[in-house]
């Protein structure tokens, strides 16, 4: 089975941070959103990854190609929904196939159960259900689903997440994924509803923080760097290889300070004396010193 990643949308809600940057590029805990797409596709025993980019195609072309791992792009010229985008990689898909978002947080547990179905999609429950397709369920199968209704009927809705066959292609090019879906639903081609298992959309940039806490729950707190005896380490907290802590600095809650490369500026005194780092807060190549880290702040790729 094949994965085909969708990664060229620019997240127009989310701005100002996809600004310079696609939203599937924006880091949570350090890492890029799409990387633990990636990771969870890999760890449901799947490694014929398509990935489609588009907006800002060259900085997710340029982090998987930094990637040790065998994966395919296709680009979308115009960002023309998800269908269109999922045509983009028709040529490359040889058979059953997971379309997935790449701007999510999916565990490969619920990848693992999705891929044991043809024709399937998995759903969420969601408190929020109107900003998604709200999904119609009946036995353990869908009816239908309604994008975006201003009154929702369940709290149900589609991650996004699919396991498909080559015969969606054959419908127009003109279709929409839900249009498709509410069809073949109704058309005898039954489609499974999957439940989810941790599953996490940033539809907003405040939504960024709870999808950082999912992460962090994952991180195995740890200590590489060079840490002053007067400096306090308290939470769920990691720390990368070449930080220093400084004497009274202060790092406490859910934190992740990435590894600090070797030619970066001032690595000897990367996090200075009487800094605050504080809760769901994270760093990566950064200079940080004098400030205090606000709660679920994140601070990346500084220059």
């Amino acid at each position: 089975m094949q994965a085909v990643i969708l990664a060229g949308g620019e997240g127009q809600r989310v701005r100002p941070l996809t600004h310079s940057q696609p939203k599937v590029m924006i880091p949570v805990a350090n890492r890029p959103i799409l990387d633990y797409v990636i990771e969870s596709v890999e760890k449901c025993g799947i490694n014929d990854i398509i990935v489609v980019a588009g907006y800002r195609k060259e900085q997710v072309i340029r982090y998987l190609n930094s990637l040790d791992t065998g994966v395919s792009v296709v680009v979308q010229k115009k960002q023309l929904g998800v269908f269109d985008a999922l045509r983009c990689a028709k040529d490359l898909i040889k058979g059953d196939f997971l379309l997935i978002p790449g701007d999510n947080y999916i565990d490969s547990e619920s990848l693992s159960r999705l891929k044991a179905e043809r024709n399937a999609m998995l759903t969420a429950e969601h408190p929020y259900p109107s900003n998604y397709g709200v999904v119609s369920v009946s036995g353990g199968m869908v009816k239908g689903i309604s994008e975006k209704p201003a009154l929702a009927e369940s709290m149900t809705v589609s991650t996004g997440c699919f396991s498909l066959t080559p015969d969606i292609f054959n419908y127009p090019a003109t279709c929409m994924i839900p249009d498709i879906i509410t069809d073949m639903a109704k058309n005898g081609r039954p489609i499974r509803a999957v439940p989810a298992n941790r599953w996490h959309d940033a539809i907003y940039a405040w939504d960024l923080l709870k999808m950082n806490r999912m992460a962090l729950e994952m991180v195995k707190p740890s200590i590489s760097g060079n840490v002053s005896k007067s400096a306090s380490i308290t939470g769920h907290v990691s720390i990368g290889s070449g930080t220093v802590i400084s004497p009274y600095a202060i790092v406490s809650g859910d934190v992740v300070i990435g590894d600090i490369p070797a030619d970066a500026p001032t690595v000897d005194q990367w996090q200075q004396a009487y800094s605050q780092a504080m809760a769901a807060a994270g760093a990566a190549q950064s200079v940080v010193e004098n400030l205090e880290g606000r709660v679920n702040s994140m601070i990346a790729d500084a220059e």
